[in-house]
């Protein structure tokens, strides 16, 4: 988004937004909203105001605030710049494009704007079109975001080599540019250069916020560099991110183990049952990282999980089921190929708008013959009550109840989320649809994936098309 607020226009009530607009944002446009009732016409603060609601995902108020401001100034670019960008953000791309041409028109020499025309373009899919106007964007100055944004690009067509390249020139430009080296981890995973990938990934570090806490808590000087020797030694494995991330990655403990480690594995408490089918887990540690009163035991070394394949230096996936002792429930329709089905994620996902499936789509798979629905969703008893799933949700108090159920179908269909990874950690058929753009985990849009021998994976071909990919 473009955004030069004058500080010479405004006065004391918008240069206190703009001192708050980044880590207080919600308060900034508070009292934006407020000067603005006895100043509507007051150009900085209508500007200021819609940038913080475009970077809330308020769009829809940000479109009105940069309509006014193209009305006020129609002669100053940056207003509608400002305005694509937040038509882009309702999906309206088309609007976005045109938009942003114009201004484009009136300030052919500002990359930022060619930087969000790539974007829209971007989002439709016009790869070609937006390389070129990064490309021009990069030619009228190089910088470690526009390259980023290229590599970004090259993702979404597959051309992992040359994103890559991209990734790899935006962190030259600027190392400290954390993004770039993330996406860099990634390309090397779609690539299957697990080796790099891991390595490189380390750098998450200084990105996601929910590892600020573990860096709080832990004693950074006990953390192991993969060097140390673990024979006899007490190890803390903090299992972070995602329920599903933590599943995944737990395959490593016994990694752990081998090397004579005592190994404490710090997850949910609502996992502990799941995972003492486990192999290489001594101890559970249950206290939120995030809570004042979190007392860890003690311990020699310790180490965030999704960092054992890169510590161990393990550059090979074994896709065999790695956790065992679950109890198979004896409750279906024999006549019957029954299908479990998970249709959202958690919402508090960023991405899970686009991994959540719309649950008529599901629905259709009902209409075949001998074949039984059975919702694994464990807030859709509603939902699963009005198109006719058999509702299982009532029996699902924890992970390894859930786990329980998959045992007994025959098959599960499932959205990106946890469940697919429970299904693959026991070795039970699943089918995981996943959306265009997928996670790094997912590889170039294979059938197959290295992570779960009993996973067959189903990717979109064009962005938010579920039907294509259900027929």
């Amino acid at each position: 988004m473009a955004t030069k607020i004058h500080k010479k226009s405004a006065n004391s009530s918008v240069a206190e937004a703009m001192k708050m607009m980044e880590k207080h944002p919600g308060l900034a446009e508070a009292l934006l909203k407020q000067f603005l009732k006895h100043n509507p016409e007051h150009k900085a603060a209508l500007e200021l105001c819609g940038v913080i609601q475009h970077n809330l995902g308020k769009n829809e108020e940000a479109v009105v605030n940069f309509e006014k401001l193209t009305k006020l100034d129609p002669n100053y670019s940056d207003n509608w710049a400002n305005l694509g960008s937040a038509y882009g953000g309702l999906g309206l791309y088309e609007k976005a494009i045109e938009v942003i041409e114009h201004a484009i028109r009136m300030e052919p020499k500002q990359s930022l704007y060619r930087n969000n025309l790539a974007l829209q373009y971007r989002a439709i899919g016009r790869y070609e079109d937006a390389i070129k106007q990064l490309n021009t964007a990069i030619n009228l100055g190089p910088s470690a975001e526009l390259w980023d944004n290229l590599g970004g690009i090259y993702v979404e067509m597959q051309n992992y080599d040359e994103a890559i390249k991209c990734y790899k020139t935006s962190v030259k430009l600027n190392p400290k540019f954390i993004p770039a080296q993330i996406n860099l981890s990634l390309a090397y995973h779609f690539n299957g250069d697990w080796k790099n990938g891991f390595k490189q990934y380390e750098w998450r570090f200084f990105y996601y916020q929910s590892l600020r806490g573990y860096l709080d808590v832990y004693d950074l000087k006990k953390m192991w560099d993969g060097k140390s020797n673990l024979k006899g030694k007490r190890v803390l494995v903090f299992g972070e991110q995602g329920y599903g991330d933590i599943i995944m990655f737990s395959r490593f403990l016994k990694d752990v183990k081998n090397l004579g480690a005592y190994v404490m594995f710090h997850v949910p408490q609502e996992m502990n049952t799941f995972f003492e089918g486990i192999e290489g887990v001594d101890e559970f540690v249950n206290c939120k990282i995030t809570d004042y009163d979190c007392v860890l035991p003690n311990y020699d070394y310790h180490f965030p999980l999704m960092s054992a394949p890169y510590l161990v230096e393990i550059n090979e996936i074994n896709g065999s089921p790695y956790v065992k002792n679950i109890n198979q429930v004896d409750f279906l329709k024999k006549e019957k190929f029954n299908v479990g089905i998970v249709w959202s994620g958690n919402a508090q996902n960023p991405d899970d708008k686009e991994r959540s499936i719309p649950v008529q789509y599901f629905k259709l798979l009902s209409g075949i013959p001998d074949v039984e629905l059975y919702s694994l969703q464990v807030d859709g008893s509603e939902i699963a009550q009005e198109n006719e799933f058999i509702d299982l949700s009532k029996f699902i108090t924890d992970f390894k109840s859930t786990a329980n159920l998959i045992k007994c179908l025959d098959l599960v269909i499932c959205c990106d989320t946890a469940v697919a990874h429970i299904a693959g950690a026991i070795g039970s058929p699943v089918w995981d649809l996943i959306r265009f753009g997928p996670d790094w985990r997912w590889g170039q849009r294979e059938e197959k994936t290295h992570w779960y021998n009993s996973m067959i994976q189903f990717h979109q071909k064009e962005r938010g098309n579920w039907e294509e990919l259900f027929n």
